[in-house]
């Protein structure tokens, strides 16, 4: 009965339910953790997806928009490079801005599409990030995703949310295909020229895809898989 009348009472009075804490709580939970309270430790618990400190430090009032390094990140987009979902979920609903950029003007959006984590991605365009954002040299995430690394399923992802396939940079020229083309990423290729993407689109210098394979198949400076993938797109685009 006892325990019965003091559950009721917490019931009526609001309490039992609250784990909220207010900042000197916080801070001093972060000193007991042995974590200082600077933005560099509130940034390394974003990257190490840190939930626990990351809600610490928010709780302690440090902005969830604060900035750190030479490249002008936010904890946004260090979580979202990581693939930390839930770091990213819950500063999201902290408020965090979505269209805050890094000094080369990249969105926590591109950081996601550029590595690969898909899961981020469609939270974050889910949340309203704009999925036709330009860094400074005018490249999607789009771009990011077909780019260096060939992340088939978040390109897969973008195209359906509408992203256009033939978009091109603000400085080259160059779609997404072209930046496929040149990675070797042969699976990225074939769903983007699949899709619609222009296999005869020019760069600014009158370079097509195909030529961006073809010099990737042949440069000394790319490891032997790479040229070797490379080949494999000269021989799609050769096929068509």
């Amino acid at each position: 009965m006892r325990l019965l009348s003091g559950l009721l009472v917490g019931l009526v009075l609001g309490c039992g339910g609250d784990d909220g804490v207010s900042p000197r709580e916080a801070r001093a939970e972060l000193a007991d953790l042995g974590i200082d309270y600077t933005a560099e430790s509130f940034f390394r618990a974003a990257y190490e997806g840190d939930l626990t400190v990351v809600k610490l430090f928010v709780e302690t009032g440090m902005s969830v928009n604060t900035r750190a390094g030479d490249l002008g990140l936010t904890v946004l987009h260090v979580a979202a490079g990581g693939g930390h979902l839930a770091v990213v979920k819950f500063l999201v609903g902290a408020g965090v801005s979505l269209t805050d950029t890094d000094k080369g003007g990249n969105t926590a959006l591109l950081r996601a599409a550029w590595q690969g984590h898909l899961a981020v991605v469609e939270f974050l365009v889910g949340s309203g990030a704009d999925m036709d954002a330009r860094d400074n040299n005018g490249r999607t995430a789009l771009h990011y995703a077909a780019g260096e690394f060939g992340h088939l399923a978040v390109v897969r992802y973008l195209v359906d949310q509408g992203a256009d396939v033939n978009a091109t940079d603000g400085v080259l020229g160059l779609t997404a295909l072209h930046a496929a083309a040149f990675g070797g990423h042969l699976s990225v290729v074939q769903y983007l020229v699949g899709q619609g993407a222009s296999v005869t689109a020019t760069t600014n210098n009158g370079v097509t895809p195909r030529h961006m394979a073809a010099r990737c198949s042949t440069d000394a400076d790319r490891s032997a898989e790479r040229r070797a993938n490379c080949a494999a797109v000269v021989e799609y685009f050769d096929s068509l």
